[in-house]
């Protein structure tokens, strides 16, 4: 990570663009306030859109407001849940090993009738 002034910044504008796209570039403002400039993949612009959408706190606001109403669950409960559910599944008949180890399951025809 670099460190400038915005007059190192302005002086070499090109060099720290470039740096930028393999290591962030720090920038101290004359009044003491950093800024950083740094590289944006495809899943970064795609989480600061969502970040940034007023619409997105909303949605996270209710769901807050829910969990104090009604409560939720730990992680760990989660995580004892999703333990459970796929102990439930390798025991079904329908989920077995077969012997070179693929995951077979049953051979029933699950189509929906009309």
């Amino acid at each position: 990570m670099k460190i400038i002034t915005t007059t190192e910044l302005n002086r070499h504008l090109t060099d720290y663009l470039n740096l930028a796209s393999s290591e962030p570039v720090l920038i101290t403002l004359d009044d003491g306030r950093l800024l950083r400039l740094s590289s944006v993949d495809q899943a970064d612009l795609e989480d600061e859109a969502f970040e940034n959408d007023p619409r997105f706190a909303v949605l996270i606001e209710a769901r807050r407001a829910d969990y104090v109403r009604h409560g939720g669950l730990s992680l760990t409960q989660v995580k004892e849940q999703i333990l459970m559910a796929t102990q439930v599944r390798e025991d079904s008949a329908e989920y077995q090993i077969n012997s070179s180890g693929e995951t077979a399951t049953d051979e029933t025809d699950h189509a929906q009738k009309d």
